[in-house]
């Protein structure tokens, strides 16, 4: 059970496609809360197929439920979205503010960034007051031409996602028992496992959550100042802050299960207490008259628990 995700958002199609239908669903219902689900529900998704294109370079054994066949569409369509967004910053940012820009400086950009994602919906509800403002301009002006190096990346990405598919496949035919919801293995930085350099400790969690996403940040600035492959270095630095999210929401998880079982242990402990100190009194009773005991447990009994609490070590006592 351990390292897998439990509420991260699964890339599987049986889950892409009942998630599709419940959000569906709930926008013909017109509730505020399905609306906000699913944005939440895009954007999880969108973060998930983004760091998958490091991920699933960059590890093997990968569970049969952590992505799928519509993975690689959605992995297509995104990386779209990733290299249209320049483009579309800039002419958001043109509306907003003309060339000159606004006195207000990054406050004007961090505006343009969130209004980015808007601004084609604007255009349909300004654009029947507004004969100019279309959507068929909105898309003249932006450029985005895939350069060689790019389209190389993005057929490497779907064949090694193949590849992945082959070895589920392998996994089932052979009865190789998986857990469906694994993060797979690490193919660079496997023998890290377990070893400790300058104090500190490397287990899978710290490989997946720093070394890889570090590891894909190098490479985007290599092919950034280097290659000079702007696009596949914005794409590549956009899925290594993508994956550290990923992976830091799985390390949230499995510690507030360790903790959890953690505080179970004590609870337990806890509990065991109080029923031996309960136990006790009851036999303290037993060895005493019926009417002394009826006289101790509605009185003074009842009194000295309230006052002194429990001796337990394990709960704060109550004074």
């Amino acid at each position: 059970m351990k390292y897998r995700t439990r509420t991260g958002k699964v890339l599987s199609d049986q889950s892409l496609l009942s998630d599709l239908g419940q959000t569906g669903k709930g926008l013909l219902q017109s509730t505020p809360s399905s609306i906000s689900n699913f944005f939440s529900a895009l954007l999880q998704y969108f973060i998930g197929a983004l760091a998958f294109l490091s991920r699933g370079v960059l590890r093997s054994n990968l569970g049969e439920r952590t992505f799928g066949v519509l993975t690689l569409i959605s992995i297509i369509f995104f990386v779209g979205l990733t290299l249209v967004f320049p483009s579309a910053y800039k002419v958001t940012y043109s509306w907003m503010w003309g060339d000159g820009g606004n006195m207000n400086g990054y406050l004007d950009e961090i505006y343009t960034f969130f209004l980015t994602f808007l601004y084609p919906f604007f255009i349909v509800l300004i654009g029947s007051l507004d004969k100019e403002l279309t959507l068929a301009e909105y898309f003249k002006e932006l450029s985005f031409v895939p350069s060689i190096p790019l389209l190389c990346f993005i057929a490497f990405t779907l064949i090694i996602t193949l590849g992945h598919l082959a070895e589920v496949h392998n996994r089932r035919s052979q009865k190789v028992v998986v857990h469906s919801f694994y993060r797979g293995d690490s193919l660079l930085f496997k023998w890290l496992e377990g070893k400790s350099i300058l104090g500190v400790q490397f287990s899978k969690l710290r490989i997946w959550m720093l070394l890889e996403p570090l590891f894909v940040l190098i490479v985007a600035f290599l092919f950034d100042n280097i290659l000079n492959y702007e696009q596949v270095a914005l794409l590549l630095t956009v899925s290594a802050c993508c994956l550290f999210v990923e992976e830091f929401r799985v390390y949230q998880e499995n510690r507030r299960f360790e903790l959890d079982m953690l505080d179970g242990q004590l609870d337990a402990v806890y509990a065991s207490e109080l029923q031996r100190e309960y136990q006790a009194s009851l036999d303290e009773a037993k060895d005493e008259s019926p009417k002394t005991f009826q006289s101790v447990f509605g009185q003074s009994g009842v009194s000295q628990r309230e006052n002194k609490g429990s001796s337990t070590t394990f709960r704060a006592k109550i004074h």
